[in-house]
């Protein structure tokens, strides 16, 4: 099954809140998408500030949960997470995220996100750069409507489908 698989999903999140059942939903996306591994990338309370996103639990709070979870989890899919923001304990802007995981992890690259962080991000100043680098994936309701940029840019994102759609 992964022998043909390529690329890697980023998962950019709080992971405040994460369940088993949503962990299950990536996995198997990842596996119906034939990605080859799939990165969690959750963000230090401090770029989470920045971006007003409310957090109520600190980053390795939140990076415990994580971790349990995925120990618990019976997938195939290769799987880690990545803590370099952890590690800097400060404010990451997204360009500089990217930059770094785009150079540390397989290509290509597609970057799942819910419709929050995507909208901000895509006002931010490097993204239109970034976005011509990678794929994004777009968590979003039905109520989701994109703003300018990411109109602009419709080629270069998709809308979560789950493989519970199908």
């Amino acid at each position: 099954m992964l022998q043909n698989a390529k690329g890697t999903l980023f998962v950019f999140d709080t992971f405040e809140f994460v369940t088993e059942e949503e962990l299950h939903e990536i996995f198997n996306y990842s596996e119906k998408r034939g990605f080859s591994q799939v990165i969690f990338y959750p963000q230090h309370e401090e770029t989470l500030r920045r971006m007003n996103i409310p957090v109520s639990r600190p980053y390795f709070k939140r990076l415990d949960l994580l971790f349990e979870l995925l120990e618990e989890s019976t997938h195939v899919m290769p799987a880690s997470i990545d803590q370099w923001e952890g590690k800097r304990k400060k404010y990451t802007p997204i360009e500089t995220s990217l930059s770094f995981l785009t150079e540390k992890y397989q290509s290509p690259h597609f970057v799942l996100m819910n419709a929050i962080y995507a909208d901000k991000i895509s006002t931010y100043k490097g993204f239109e750069e970034q976005i011509r680098k990678i794929r994004l994936i777009i968590r979003a309701g039905d109520h989701f409507r994109p703003n300018g940029i990411l109109q602009k840019y419709t080629h270069r994102w998709e809308e979560w489908k789950s493989t519970e759609d199908d």
